[in-house]
């Protein structure tokens, strides 16, 4: 078990590729809502929510 939250990139059965966000425990704690036509589309994506998730706003209830 890892100390630390990990993108894991994966290949579905249709050929697309997805990510997800594993917390230390192993477990998904977000997922792409889609999948992306190459490995390239998805890890564009995943530097995406790096670079950018930082400064993300709470969303107002």
């Amino acid at each position: 078990m890892t100390s630390s939250y990990v993108f894991e990139r994966y290949q579905t059965h249709d050929g697309e590729w997805r990510w997800s966000l594993n917390a230390p425990d192993g477990k998904a704690v977000a997922e792409a809502a889609k999948g992306y036509k190459t490995r390239e589309a998805c890890d564009r994506v995943i530097a995406k929510i790096k670079k950018e998730a930082p400064s993300a706003e709470k969303a107002k209830s």
